[in-house]
């Protein structure tokens, strides 16, 4: 019997193995309650092997992708025992085990704990496999990712140029990691606002990609979107539209109208004509880019609630508020849902809520939510962060306005 369920997994672990995308996530969604039934069954035999182990971790990927983050959790948790069990603690599976929850956790704003796995996953490839190992490499690369993420912007610069080097003595100039790895030092400089370096490395990893696979390929796609968002960012909307054109292009082409990266793509051209005042057009694409996004993942996503709040900001900049607060609630509920309070996402949408309220004038109920992004953004973002500093001066203004309209009510009471 464990001979015929083992094959059927390696079926299921080689299809993961040689996927390219989060579709696979998508294609899988029917099949998860056999997958979940699979998965009782293994904890219930109590076997451990490597098969297993890849089971586990392979199912948190799909997982992942669904936005499930505490059944990833719990899985990607288990293929860490299940490796530790067969191979002891410092073995390559258990660098990626250790990599595979810092990444979760990323995604799911623990930077604290996402850092220390991360740190794990180090040490392990940094001991088994030297400090000029393409693992190793991409282990800086992540740790980079997070503190570009919490505005440590000196620390991600240090990292990422570290794991450039790497990738590049190892590699060479021509191979896909190291276009990822050059596109993710052009985000870097993007936000701290060095943009000659920016448009540089986001033009190096289109020329490597370009090479490499073609003009009509997936990852090429990506590059002339990060072009396109870069000159987006610049308000050079001349440049932009086309190369997001492209991208979309792409995309229906090789992936089809209902695919997730399409969806991108819809929701990136949206805030483009959003930025250039074409609010019919953006309006358009969002609620195509969000129906895309609620028919392939489910109402309680990440993406979903992005589409959410950019719909709510397109409303409020048209004036028709009514649409406004729904939409910012939507994506609220759903970021403290599956990524919990102390989330970038999550703050944001506190944010966002707190700057409709203001625009209102409804001061009262703008002052916990621009409260609440504060505390959170203080714990987890370094002091320069350019939206915690957006935080503080939002909190400091509805305070004053506060105190004011107190002060008025004791200086001219009603009668």
């Amino acid at each position: 019997m464990f001979e015929e369920i083992e094959s059927q997994i390696n079926l299921f672990n080689g299809f993961i193995k040689h996927s390219i995308d989060i579709q696979v996530a998508i294609d899988n969604k029917n099949n998860i309650v056999y997958f979940e039934s699979l998965e009782a069954l293994l904890n219930r035999l109590k076997i451990k092997n490597e098969t297993i182990g890849n089971f586990f971790n392979n199912f948190g990927l799909i997982y992942k992708n669904l936005g499930f983050y505490q059944k990833v959790e719990r899985l990607y948790t288990e293929a860490l025992k299940i490796r530790e069990y067969i191979f002891g603690e410092e073995h390559s599976q258990i660098a990626t085990s250790n990599n595979n929850l810092g990444l979760l956790y990323h995604s799911m704003g623990e930077y604290q704990r996402a850092e220390t796995f991360y740190f794990k996953a180090l040490k392990i490839r940094e001991k088994i496999l030297g400090k000029e190992f393409p693992d190793t490499a991409s282990s800086y690369n992540n740790l980079a990712g997070l503190y570009h993420s919490t505005g440590e912007y000196e620390k991600a610069e240090f990292l990422y140029l570290k794991a450039l080097k790497i990738i590049k003595q190892i590699v060479g100039d021509n191979h896909p990691n190291t276009a990822s790895f050059y596109n993710n030092l052009a985000g870097l400089y993007h936000s701290m606002k060095e943009y000659k370096k920016v448009e540089s490395l986001y033009l190096k990893a289109l020329k490597i990609r370009e090479k490499i696979f073609g003009y009509i390929h997936p990852d090429t796609a990506q590059s002339y979107n990060n072009i396109a968002e870069f000159y987006r960012s610049i308000k050079n909307y001349e440049k932009a539209e086309p190369l997001y054109f492209k991208a979309l292009g792409i995309h229906l082409n090789m992936l089809g109208e209902k695919h997730l990266d399409t969806a991108t793509v819809y929701n990136n051209l949206a805030i483009l004509y959003d930025s250039m005042e074409e609010y019919g057009k953006a309006e358009a694409l969002y609620i195509k880019a969000l129906n895309i996004r609620k028919k392939s993942l489910r109402e309680y996503h990440p993406d979903t609630a992005s589409s959410y709040n950019n719909l709510a900001g397109l409303y409020d900049l048209i004036r028709e508020y009514q649409k406004v607060e729904p939409l910012y609630i939507k994506a609220l509920k759903i970021r403290e849902k599956i990524l919990g309070e102390e989330h970038l996402d999550t703050t944001a949408s506190y944010n966002n809520l707190a700057v409709f309220f203001f625009g209102q004038g409804d001061y009262e109920r703008a002052y916990p939510y621009a409260k609440k992004a504060f505390d959170i953004r203080s714990k987890i973002m370094s002091e320069n962060h350019p939206s915690l500093i957006d935080s503080k001066k939002g909190l400091e203004a509805i305070e004053k306005v506060l105190i004011f309209n107190a002060d008025s009510k004791n200086k001219y009471p009603i009668p």
